[in-house]
């Protein structure tokens, strides 16, 4: 095996491990602060645009209908985020520093999801122990978001926000799925090889 060869296996192996990585970090949401010293009565205004983003935790062997991916140490873990478009205003508090609470108007959390009851800052991330096998629950119930402002003002609730996730309950749809980081090494390494191998060949 000869040095550029070498170099391109060992630049595989890296990047393999690097997908194994065994660290799994998720930004979650942070307690809102009151400035009690503040000298504000205007209420906030409610948010008016929230788009919901629920990452479910598959386990690291089914890849959802059975296909093999990449193990991380994040497998298991599902990730709901309630985005802020269109944040709540106020006259003083900067979108960044608004609080919200958040309630539950109808269904039910999944097992193991947990909301504050008290105001959280405005990066909306929660995470629990999803169901990691592919006979997962449905996510179904509606929140509101109310605005509380760095003063302690108390706004007016949001419009409801869904949030549904179908879990297992319609099936597998995995259509065109990208191949797994193994998998795309492979394809890297092996056209490596055959620019070596062309390069090599003698010129009859």
């Amino acid at each position: 095996m000869n040095a550029r060869l070498a170099a391109v296996v060992l630049a595989a192996g890296v990047l393999v491990d690097a997908g194994r990585a065994d660290a799994c970090s998720v930004a979650e949401s942070a307690p809102h602060t009151i400035d009690a010293t503040r000298m504000d009565s205007v209420v906030p205004e409610p948010p008016t645009d929230v788009s919901v983003m629920i990452t479910r935790g598959p386990r690291a062997d089914s890849g959802g209908c059975g296909n093999d991916r990449v193990s991380t140490s994040c497998d298991g873990i599902g990730i709901l985020q309630l985005q802020l478009n269109e944040p709540a205003t106020d006259d003083q508090t900067a979108p960044e520093n608004m609080g919200y609470l958040i309630e539950v108007i109808d269904g039910s959390l999944p097992r193991g999801l947990s909301i504050p009851a008290t105001a959280l800052r405005s990066t909306l991330v929660f995470s629990w122990m999803d169901d990691d096998t592919e006979g997962q629950e449905i996510i179904a119930f509606s929140v509101t978001l109310t605005p509380v402002d760095e003063a302690g003002n108390v706004g007016s609730a949001s419009d409801p926000i869904r949030i549904y996730d179908p879990g297992s309950s319609e099936g597998c749809a995995t259509p065109s799925r990208a191949p797994s980081l193994d998998a795309a090494l492979l394809l890297m390494l092996v056209s490596a090889l055959g620019r070596l191998a062309t390069r090599r060949r003698p010129v009859g």
